[in-house]
């Protein structure tokens, strides 16, 4: 879904993502984009992470501006609800 959140959100350099133990960095890049946006959409669970997702543990990292890490972790319990990635957090 495109959105206007997402038209104007420039989030920070993703570092790294992972359902349980599987790596599923590069297949997000595709996603978030070079420009950092999520390509101005908001994506379920299973368009960003797969029917396989469901009942596992999505954690991304990323790389703020000013060095900092910023995390998010969630559980997939739907696979049709919407992930709300830019609710990451500081370390």
């Amino acid at each position: 879904m495109i959105t206007e959140y997402y038209r104007s959100y420039e989030g920070p350099e993703l570092t790294s993502c992972s359902v349980d133990s599987e790596d599923l960095t590069v297949k997000i890049r595709e996603f978030y984009g070079p420009e950092k946006r999520w390509k101005n959409t908001l994506n379920t669970y299973g368009e960003l992470f797969g029917k396989e997702s469901l009942g596992k543990t999505v954690s991304m990292t990323f790389r703020g501006e000013d060095g900092r890490t910023h995390w998010f972790y969630d559980y997939v319990h739907d696979l049709g609800s919407y992930c709300l990635l830019p609710k990451a957090r500081r370390r």
